[in-house]
């Protein structure tokens, strides 16, 4: 039960990934009136209770706001949604991601039941628009994350990927890309990825950016400098305001001992994010090189 605890505890997250959401440091998610949105949802519902639109407006201004406090009711405004609506594709998504994101509290059994209703509900989504990048991510991460006691299946994972739409190849070679890269399949997901051309698509750019750090981040971590250093060259190359691209980049170099170079990866890095995480990383990197250097 402790791997359940720990795995569901993550689906937050992935899926907020799958969602086109880049909640990392480089773009943290958006802060504006939640209040104001709230209450112009409720009014949408207080005029006609009945209008499945509206409640899926205010379940998912409920969810996105990310208070814990209004996560039961957000469960139920998309419950509500579907209920009116059963082939609401994006209720169903969105009744996904609450109830993930739900699954990651509570007692064990609970956190059971919420996941397989996140699972049922990314299901229905991605059944309904097949075509849909976003909802078959989503289900594609839930297989890939979940253990198999909640529904998770890399192997449905991995078939998604494959049948997926074949009209559109760069989103294909994304999926099949999360789906190598959760089987460590190296290099798989570059070969993927490099697949992916100019972005056209802020969903594309923002997913193939989360990939690549990942995979970035998984070489870096076994320290398979060359490689972790050339993906983050493709990171930095496509989106230069990647701050975290920058840190990847100055780790993977101070790992083949090319110390100028590393050093003034972090020091980019540090100019995007001077302060937080990054930016501390940044300069334990550097600090490890001018201890290499003997200044």
């Amino acid at each position: 039960m402790s791997r359940l605890s720990g795995v569901i505890c993550t689906l937050a997250f992935v899926l907020a990934a799958a969602a086109g959401e880049d909640r990392s440091a480089d773009h943290p998610p958006w802060t504006g009136d939640w209040p104001a949105a709230v209450a112009a949802a409720r009014r949408q519902v207080s005029v006609d209770t009945d209008d499945s639109g509206a409640w899926l407006s205010l379940g998912r201004v409920l969810f996105e706001q990310g208070r814990p406090e209004d996560l039961d009711e957000a469960l139920s405004c998309l419950e509500r949604a579907v209920e009116l609506e059963p082939e609401l594709a994006a209720a169903w998504f969105w009744l996904g991601r609450a109830g993930g994101q739900a699954a990651g509290g509570g007692g064990v059994l609970n956190r059971i039941r919420l996941a397989g209703k996140a699972r049922a509900a990314f299901t229905r989504a991605a059944e309904l628009e097949p075509d849909s990048f976003q909802f078959v991510y989503a289900l594609v991460q839930f297989h890939l994350q979940a253990p198999a006691m909640v529904g998770g299946d890399r192997q449905k994972a991995a078939a998604l990927a494959a049948g997926f739409n074949p009209g559109r190849p760069e989103e294909r070679a994304l999926l099949v890309a999360a789906v190598r890269l959760a089987g460590r399949d190296f290099p798989g997901p570059l070969e993927q990825l490099d697949q992916v051309g100019p972005f056209a698509d802020r969903l594309v750019a923002e997913t193939w950016l989360v990939l690549a750090g990942q995979l970035g981040t998984a070489l870096l971590d076994r320290g398979r400098w060359l490689e972790a250093a050339e993906v983050c060259q493709r990171v930095t190359g496509r989106s230069p305001e990647t701050a975290s691209g920058w840190l990847g980049l100055g780790r993977a170099l101070a790992g083949l001992d090319h110390a100028a170079e590393a050093e003034a990866a972090c020091r980019q890095c540090l100019a995007l994010a001077p302060d937080g995480p990054l930016a501390d990383a940044a300069n334990a990197v550097l600090a490890g090189l001018r201890v290499e250097v003997g200044e």
